[in-house]
């Protein structure tokens, strides 16, 4: 985001953003010119491609409007990033889907009717977040909690060859609002 979208969101004077991205791109610099190749890449190839490859074209990168220049930039490093992410959580739902009917197919074989398997069951996805409804037996928890863990942050990682670990945080509790962090 630009200086004024900064001092806006944090709440504080144009300078003082000014300041704080500033001292920010001199202590990270490597961020800086990830996001430089970013968008000169963009403004060669028109596009930029998450991680899976999907693409974003982004006309405005070569615009002689500096504010769509600026807006066409800013889009093009949100894209890699927020693109990346949901590439990645898509890649996890799949793997995690998967792994529960493996689950739910042990229980069977195991011996119990259909209707009394019950196995954790993915309710919904919220930006980099996925909510399950499991059953309350601790060995279900500790099982789902091993499935995410071996699925989000060690297989996703290795698929998408990343070089930086993926960190899982994982919260339990008989409603969303009970929720607590469970240490993995």
């Amino acid at each position: 985001m630009g200086t004024p979208q900064v001092a806006l969101k944090l709440d504080i004077d144009v300078n003082a953003a000014n300041s704080f991205k500033t001292s920010f791109f001199q202590q990270f610099s490597g961020v800086k010119s990830w996001m430089e190749r970013i968008t000169e890449g963009c403004r060669k190839e028109g596009f930029v491609c998450t991680i899976s490859g999907r693409r974003r074209y982004l006309p405005d990168i070569a615009s002689s409007d500096g504010m769509l220049r600026s807006k066409a930039e800013r889009q093009a490093v949100n894209s890699v990033i927020q693109g990346s992410a949901a590439d990645i959580m898509k890649l996890a739902m799949l793997k995690v889907s998967r792994k529960l009917m493996v689950w739910r197919d042990k229980r069977e074989r195991e011996g119990l009717p259909g209707e009394l398997v019950h196995v954790p069951r993915l309710l919904v996805q919220i930006h980099d977040e996925l909510l399950f409804e499991c059953p309350s037996f601790a060995e279900d928890v500790v099982g789902l909690k091993n499935v995410l863990q071996e699925t989000c942050a060690v297989e996703c990682a290795r698929d998408f060859g990343l070089s930086v670990s993926l960190v899982l945080h994982m919260s339990c509790g008989k409603t969303w609002g009970d929720m607590r962090e469970v240490r993995l």
